[in-house]
């Protein structure tokens, strides 16, 4: 559970966390996938809304923030090596 500040009732946080599980995605290629730009991750990930299905990196560092305030750090873990991976295989 995200830890609780003073200006947020407990309620908010439930919510932001449930929130997060929404969010989480894993990778996984099928046939078509493997004939487009989707580059699957060795993690599982959050994305920026619900419709997406892949990361971007200009989204990452806020949502790590948000993981590490919910105390989320094995998920903020693995969404930072998801990055790490893919400067190692792409540059």
């Amino acid at each position: 559970m995200c830890r609780v500040h003073h200006f947020a009732p407990a309620a908010h946080w439930r919510l932001r966390n449930r929130l997060w599980a929404t969010l989480g995605r894993k990778s996984r290629l099928n046939g078509a996938q493997q004939r487009s730009s989707f580059i699957a991750q060795p993690n599982p990930t959050i994305v920026p809304g619900g419709r997406f299905l892949e990361t971007y990196y200009w989204d990452t560092y806020w949502v790590v923030q948000g993981l590490i305030v919910c105390n989320m750090l094995e998920t903020a873990k693995g969404v930072v090596g998801n990055l790490l991976d893919l400067w190692l295989q792409h540059g």
